[in-house]
Order: C-alpha cells, then sequence, then structure tokens
C-alpha cells in the first residue's frame, strides 16, 4: 500500500496528476511512464525531484532524526528560521514531511518525516563525511544549549558521529562519546529509566578500548538491567561477570554479580535456586 500511495504522490510531484476537491485525475499520458522497482527506489527519485537546496535540507532534517524543530534544523543547516520554516512548509505541501499540531501532542509544533523509510533513505544518501560533520554540528548545538534533558540527543549524535568517522580520527572522538553516552545513561537512572540507561551504557561498552574501564561499565550496565527488572539479560550477564570475577581473582565483584544472579532467580520464582547460588558463592569467598 506504501509502494501505491508514493507511486501517487511521484506523479503528483511530475504534474501528471492534479488534485481537486479530493480527487485525483490524469495531466497526461501515462503510456510511458518509468515506474523504480522498489520503494526505495521510488522515495529516492522523489528526492531527486528536489532542488539542490530542499534536498540538502532533507538531509539535515535527516540526521535530526524522525521529528525535528525549525530551530534546529535552521542551526544545523546555517539559515534563517523563516526561511527553513517555508522549505519545511513546501515539503509539507509535497507529502514528504508533516507538521505535527495535535495540542496532545509530546511534539506539537514539530515537523517530522511522513514516512521513516524517507528519512532512512535520505540519511543513507549523505556520505560519511557529511554525516560525520552534521552529527558533531547537531552534538554540539544541543550540548550548548539543551541542559541535562538532552543528554540522550547529544550521546546519539556523538555515537553516530563515531560511527560515520575514519579509523584513523576515532581515537579523537572516542573521549567525547564515552563522556556524552555515561552522562545520559546518569540522566536516565536519576528519571528512573534504567532501561534506557543500560542501553546508552551498552553503546559505551563497545567504544572502550581498555579492559578494566569495559569491566566497570559492564557492572554498570548490569545494575540498570538490575533496576529495570529485566530477568532475561540480567542472570546470563551477571554469571558471565561471575566467572570473569574468578579469571582475575576479584571476590567483590563476584560477591556483587552473584547479588543479581539471586535477584534474578528470585525474580523467576526460584526462591530455592537462588539460596544454593548465595550459599555457593558465600563457601568460595569465605571471610
Amino acid at each position: 500500500p506504501l509502494y501505491a500511495v508514493e507511486t501517487v504522490r511521484m506523479l503528483l510531484d511530475q504534474g501528471r496528476l492534479t488534485g481537486t476537491d479530493g480527487r485525483f485525475r490524469l495531466a497526461g499520458d501515462l503510456a510511458e511512464l518509468a515506474i523504480p522497482e522498489s520503494l526505495r527506489a521510488l522515495l529516492g527519485s522523489r528526492l531527486d525531484a528536489l532542488d539542490p537546496a530542499a534536498r540538502d535540507l532533507v538531509g539535515h532534517c535527516a540526521v535530526l532524526g524522525i521529528s525535528f524543530t525549525v530551530a534546529a534544523v535552521a542551526t544545523l543547516a546555517g539559515r534563517s528560521a523563516e526561511a527553513v520554516r517555508d522549505a519545511l512548509d513546501a515539503l509539507v505541501t509535497r507529502e514528504l514531511l508533516a507538521f505535527d499540531d495535535d495540542p496532545r501532542s509530546p511534539e506539537r509544533g514539530q515537523y517530522r518525516f511522513l514516512q521513516g523509510v524517507l528519512r532512512e533513505v535520505a540519511y543513507g544518501r549523505l556520505a560519511r563525511r557529511e554525516r560525520l560533520a552534521r552529527h558533531l554540528a547537531a552534538a554540539e548545538a544541543f550540548a550548548a544549549s539543551g541542559g541535562d534533558e538532552l543528554a540522550g540527543v547529544v550521546a546519539t549524535h556523538y555515537l553516530e558521529a563515531f560511527r560515520a568517522a575514519p579509523d584513523d580520527e576515532r581515537a579523537g572522538l572516542r573521549p567525547r562519546a564515552l563522556l556524552a553516552l555515561e552522562a545520559a545513561a546518569t540522566r536516565s537512572h536519576e528519571v528512573g529509566a534504567y532501561a534506557g540507561s543500560a542501553r546508552y551504557l551498552e553503546d559505551a561498552i563497545e567504544l572502550v578500548p581498555d579492559d578494566d574501564e569495559r569491566l566497570r561499565l559492564r557492572e554498570s550496565r548490569l545494575r540498570e538491567l538490575y533496576d529495570a527488572n529485566d530477568i532475561a539479560r540480567t542472570e546470563p550477564e551477571a554469571r558471565a561477570l561471575i566467572a570473569l570475577a574468578r579469571e582475575r581473582a576479584d571476590p567483590g565483584l563476584e560477591a556483587r554479580a552473584g547479588y543479581m544472579v539471586a535477584g534474578a532467580l528470585i525474580g523467576q520464582g526460584r526462591p530455592g535456586d537462588a539460596v544454593a547460588e548465595l550459599e555457593a558463592i558465600r563457601a568460595r569467598l569465605g571471610d
């Protein structure tokens, strides 16, 4: 169905259909109509039909995500808010974007891509250098103006900038990305979003080259999974840390991870197994 809808929108963009009072009529001969074979190709052809300035603006929007404000796009694109609003309104008219005016919506006053796959196509067309530069610009802009409540947004942009960077440039970005991810995890923990905190820490673990630092982050993530009552992931990760603790002769880590295993077992309705687990760990640790 989406393919059919986007085909109609393409024909409207090309002037091959005209709309009047909610009805569409042919505006020419469609005998030689070239229809892209896939939805992504079809959406790409619609983006190709835009003028270069509008296409560039869509690329900035794609870096910001599914939804975005006029102010954010203007800052990232280096254009005036008035010019950006006019351009976004034109994209709404072409049914590439939509404007959220629902008074009950938390995103009221923002624009968004009409289809998530359209955002993916627009983002995929950006060169890695463009992604790097734009994500860095977005991270710095949000960090300067957003405060703690935008810590997650800042972290996401630094992470995407790191992923887009060439290997020889990643070393310089890694500290900033790690700092932002840990800040986002802390903020999520403070507001009780433990699952979100665990996700930020999981991303941070990917970036850390040092074993000791990686272990610290893994234990922090385990605590967030435990607090989020994510039993399915708490138990195996806690058991993995117990094994690692024995390899490193770290009784403190073994005790803490054992506590998490027991909690996960209790959460599964297995208190007897939890008691056995704790007794075994206590016997190994001694005094």
